[in-house]
């Protein structure tokens, strides 16, 4: 009888496309992408704070009498985009990690560099 492809010995068999996905290198950044990605990561907070004083400024203009409603639409879309670029910080952080001569603001406010650790 011939083996079904589908079955459960097939996939897991050592040379099925589930084991060689995991078994890949995770992606090792270059220090020059690193750095890009954390001026993209500043440039689009700096975005969102530019966008919430444009929106606050057209509320109170146009509609004051809504500035509650409008105060806390853009509250609730803040709390969101601070998660996402929370997210991408940490993300950059762990990413930087693996990159060797990466500028010292890539590492994150609080945490040193790696090299500077195993070196001493």
């Amino acid at each position: 009888m011939k083996e079904n492809e589908f079955s459960p010995i097939a996939k897991s068999s050592p040379e099925s496309p589930v084991h060689q996905i995991h078994d890949r290198r995770p992606v090792l950044w270059n220090r020059t992408w690193i750095a890009g990605r954390w001026f993209l990561l500043v440039f689009l907070g700096c975005f969102v704070v530019c966008i919430n004083i444009c929106c606050f400024y057209l509320l109170i203009k146009y509609n004051p009498e809504d500035i509650f409603y409008g105060v806390l639409c853009m509250l609730l879309l803040n709390i969101s985009c601070g998660g996402v670029l929370v997210g991408q910080a940490r993300e950059l952080v762990e990413d930087s990690k693996t990159v060797n001569d990466v500028p010292w603001w890539c590492y994150g406010c609080r945490s040193p560099s790696p090299l500077k650790l195993n070196s001493q």
